[in-house]
């Protein structure tokens, strides 16, 4: 990993800008870049609708963090970042395939374990997150330490098993809007907060070396 921040990313209903089932032309289809016959995962094509404005979007954020996708899209390396300025080597979340979704917490969005045990692997202590599925209940359950107990369900076992992270934030989209810039510009000051204080803490642990080598 990179001395910048995490940033997961969904696609779609954050990325990919949803319309309601069977509502025909209810959502204004002219702003948006349309892309036929994009292929998923298993095969199958799909249409994907993206803000033009996207691909600044996206530069933008990756000047703070390194953007990791966190997408049931497996291959949003290869069939995603083409078509919104993004590298095709990005890092990505592993997410269950199909009906393999187990271990999921009943009021937590679904992947959220998953990110919990991705950031434990990689050796993250601080991470944002934006999806159309989470909450701050999400956030929480990101941070906070989960107890070991007696026969507790076996989707605590994921939490349990994994180290709370130090910090986190998540930016929940609207599916039917996509990423938003107010939603960008609350990403950045985010980041922007974090690296003062870590520089703060970094500056600290300077001087109490200094100090003790004054000693």
């Amino acid at each position: 990993m990179s001395d910048r921040i995490p940033l997961l990313v969904d696609v779609d209903g954050v990325l990919n800008v949803l319309l309601p089932r069977g509502a025909g032309g209810q959502v204004d289809t002219r702003r948006l870049d349309v892309h036929e016959g994009v292929l998923g995962p298993d095969g199958r094509a799909f249409t994907l609708r993206f803000d033009p404005r996207l691909p600044t979007w996206l530069d933008r954020l990756s000047e703070r963090f390194e953007l990791v996708w966190s997408t049931t899209w497996s291959n949003a390396n290869e069939a995603i970042s083409p078509l919104v300025g993004l590298p095709g080597d990005l890092d990505q979340v592993r997410l269950p395939r199909g009906d393999d979704w187990i271990g999921v917490a009943p009021y937590l969005c679904r992947k959220t374990v998953f990110v919990r045990r991705w950031a434990a692997e990689r050796g993250v202590a601080r991470l944002a997150w934006i999806d159309d599925e989470i909450v701050d209940a999400d956030r929480a359950a990101l941070t906070a330490t989960w107890p070991r107990q007696d026969r507790a369900p076996m989707w605590m076992e994921g939490y349990v098993n994994t180290p709370a992270l130090d910090d986190a934030t998540v930016v929940t989209t609207d599916p039917l809007v996509g990423l938003t810039e107010e939603q960008v510009d609350t990403l950045m000051a985010w980041a922007e907060s974090r690296s003062g204080r870590l520089g703060a803490a970094e500056a600290g642990e300077n001087r109490h070396a200094h100090d003790a080598a004054v000693d």
